[in-house]
């Protein structure tokens, strides 16, 4: 009996510290989405300028990626059902042409990428739009089945940094400050070239829209550098 006690101690301790971080994060996630909107949001539209990078295109390893206009960006998610649309227009960053990424691009290059529901591809959406929408993050990681919660520091500040396994099976992590506002998220992917590459994404310069606060500033890194970088993002439209 004593030995079954010293050894069901700490598994009893265990249950309770998983308990308690999973209600930890149910009410930081809570918090997130009364301050996004996330209740009634049900779809949501936002556009800008900036820039992208060709991922891997870089001229040597030391290189950040090759950087390219954004002139104009819009983007409109589905989040039931996931589904997302994509417009936007390049014009050449860099001159001479750094590398690769199909470059150098002459006038304006008009781009349109369309997810629709149901589609192969559209299985992926919520991995994706978890790393680089604050809303879509709160969704996912509220119904993720082993999402946890504690406190962490970063740059000289605590937050709540929420984790979950995404369904591709990447470990997932966002920090949350005390308003509810998703500051950071970071993963790590799978690239057939590169390997296992960390991936970040910082949201900045937040701003109400009508009940629904969303980030004027986005910048997504892979592998230490910028791979996306929006600024002036106005959010559009939002459906209830």
């Amino acid at each position: 009996m004593l030995k079954m006690a010293i050894f069901s101690a700490p598994l009893a301790l265990a249950a309770l510290v998983n308990h308690a971080s999973a209600a930890d994060a149910e009410q930081v996630l809570s918090t997130a989405a009364n301050a996004l909107g996330v209740a009634q949001l049900h779809s949501i539209e936002y556009s800008g300028s900036g820039y992208d990078y060709a991922l891997g295109q870089a001229p040597n390893v030391n290189s950040p990626w090759p950087k390219f206009n954004d002139k104009a960006y819009t983007r409109t998610v589905n989040f039931d059902p996931w589904e997302t649309r994509l417009q936007r227009t390049r014009t050449q960053f860099e001159n001479p042409p750094r590398g690769g990424g199909g470059q150098p691009i002459v006038g304006e290059q008009n781009q349109t990428q369309v997810i629709v529901a149901g589609s192969a591809a559209a299985a992926a959406l919520p991995d994706e739009l978890a790393l680089t929408l604050p809303q879509a993050f709160v969704k996912v990681a509220s119904a993720a089945p082993d999402v946890a919660s504690k406190p962490e520091s970063w740059n000289g500040k605590t937050y709540s940094v929420v984790t979950f396994t995404a369904r591709n099976k990447a470990h997932t992590r966002g920090w949350i400050d005390a308003q509810g506002l998703v500051l950071r998220v970071e993963t790590s992917i799978d690239n057939p070239v590169l390997g296992d590459t960390p991936y970040e994404v910082i949201f900045d310069d937040y701003q109400d829209f009508g009940g629904v606060k969303f980030p004027t500033h986005i910048l997504q890194k892979q592998a230490g550098f910028a791979v996306l970088q929006g600024s002036h993002i106005d959010h559009r439209r939002r459906s209830e």
